[in-house]
């Protein structure tokens, strides 16, 4: 599946390119603005005593978007998420919340298909910020892929871009220790809106 959803991403990106070389170039453009988004996490892991409850978190950025020409535009967008997660041990019932105020950082390439109606791929690294007391912790160096869509509403004085991703983790999203050695995916369906 993450083999599948890179593949999917690097081809996307591939074809965003190749858009790029056959396009008539506009002059370069950059634009400024902000992010407000809501991820709903869903961390999946192989273990079977081990489940993850859906959480849902709040973030807020701001956005550097360079247009390459009339149908692909390239995104950069510094985003500090305030989440939170609980695992629940299935054997006891147990539960633990593990915090998790993050960085992230997504480079996100845009591939306009039709009108104000666009495609979103890209990468994104992201660092958990909080310090983790619990026996389990959340590795701090995480690295994710992104599909999904946006479509810009312009109004008089500024554009606001809803669009909804699903990012997959690429590593470990748990650190490994006496307690565990399994492995845990960090999954998220990310809604927000750019203004710019």
């Amino acid at each position: 599946m993450n083999k599948t959803l890179a593949a999917l991403c690097v081809l996307l990106l591939c074809i965003g390119f190749k858009s790029f070389s056959q396009n008539q170039p506009t002059p370069n453009r950059i634009r400024l603005g902000y992010l407000v988004t809501s991820n709903i996490n869903f961390f999946s892991t192989e273990n079977s005593t081990t489940d993850f409850k859906t959480d849902i978190g709040w973030g807020l950025g701001v956005v550097s978007v360079l247009n390459l020409n009339q149908s692909l535009t390239l995104s950069l967008a510094p985003t500090l998420n305030f989440e939170s997660h609980t695992l629940v041990d299935k054997a006891t019932n147990a539960t633990l919340q593990l915090k998790d105020q993050n960085l992230t950082i997504p480079l996100k390439l845009d591939i306009k298909l039709f009108k104000n109606f666009s495609l979103i791929n890209g990468i994104e690294y992201l660092m958990v910020q909080s310090k983790q007391k619990e026996e389990i912790k959340l590795i701090r160096d995480n690295f994710l892929v992104s599909v999904g869509v946006a479509y810009a509403l312009k109004f008089k004085y500024f554009t606001a871009v809803p669009e909804v991703s699903y990012r997959i983790g690429l590593n470990n999203a748990i650190e490994e220790s006496a307690l565990n050695s399994y492995e845990v995916r960090r999954r998220a369906v990310s809604i927000g809106v750019k203004i710019m």
